[in-house]
């Protein structure tokens, strides 16, 4: 079992938190024909583990989640990318209290895209009850995804994931639906970043000059950053390519630290045409070293 840990952003707390690991062949997701030559089959054939992550952040008066999830539920529907005797980590809601932070105080909820893995959290079970996990919250999602047929037509079904996640929060009248860069708080903005999804979008955190970007499933792996062209097969690759490049001059510019949600916290570095990841994990600190 693992503990939240903490980076400081200036003056913004980002807390990071793993809900349970998931596992997959890169193969299994990534889109054969962008698969680069270089990347050594072993690489791409074998089970790897990849962290699920939320995030908090708080800044001034604001207490920010992203990305919502639930493991265990979303285990349930999902097991291929589960392994069979993986034990979870504590929920979402047992790691923030852990965090200092109640469920109730939280202001805002943004949802990079509507991947079940990313957002399952916003209810609690039994969701049959409609019970909001963050009743004081605005959640705010990419209108693209809402609009998506994937996300429209289970909403048709009372007893989807769908209904019982965020079309409860939706009758709940605290959904709101991002077309465009969006401020949430002086220093916390969403940017949209399709590709991934259609609605996907990443979370810009700057104080001080220092920056930090919850950028979703831009990326699942170091290969996808260093390689384009590389992406998942469910990618539209246009507006794939395009928002990854527009990423990676931002964060060059800005010397930005990046989080993806399976990701290690990192740096991308080197120039905007043949960028490099470099994982830097020991920025993480438990409580005990940043208080």
């Amino acid at each position: 079992m693992t503990t939240p840990s903490q980076v400081r952003v200036g003056k913004t707390t980002v807390t990071v938190i793993n809900l349970g690991d998931l596992e997959f062949k890169l193969r299994d997701i990534l889109e054969p024909r962008s698969i680069p030559e270089s990347v050594p089959p072993k690489l791409l054939d074998v089970p790897l583990s990849f962290p699920s992550q939320a995030v908090h952040i708080r800044s001034g008066d604001a207490s920010i989640v992203v990305d919502p999830g639930d493991f265990a539920y979303f285990a349930q529907y999902s097991p291929m990318y589960v392994r069979k005797d993986y034990v979870p980590e504590p929920s979402l809601v047992e790691q923030l209290r852990i965090a200092g932070v109640a469920r109730q105080e939280v202001t805002h909820v943004l949802i990079t895209h509507f991947h079940h893995d990313h957002v399952v959290g916003v209810t609690l079970p039994p969701r049959e009850k409609g019970s909001i996990t963050f009743p004081k919250a605005r959640h705010y999602l990419g209108k693209a995804d809402w609009d998506y047929p994937e996300v429209q037509k289970p909403l048709l079904d009372p007893l989807s994931i769908e209904s019982l996640t965020i079309g409860a929060v939706n009758k709940q009248g605290l959904l709101e639906l991002v077309q465009s860069e969006l401020e949430i708080t002086p220093g916390v903005t969403l940017i949209p970043a399709p590709g991934e999804s259609p609605g996907h979008q990443i979370v810009k955190i700057q104080s001080e000059g220092e920056s930090l970007y919850c950028v979703g499933d831009l990326y699942h792996h170091a290969i996808e950053v260093e390689n384009p062209k590389c992406m998942s097969s469910w990618c539209d690759p246009v507006p794939h390519m395009e928002t990854k490049s527009r990423f990676v001059q931002m964060a060059l510019k800005e010397n930005a630290l990046m989080l993806a949600a399976h990701m290690p916290i990192g740096r991308v570095n080197g120039e905007p045409s043949r960028p490099k990841f470099l994982p830097q994990p020991e920025l993480l600190k438990g409580f005990a070293e940043i208080r």
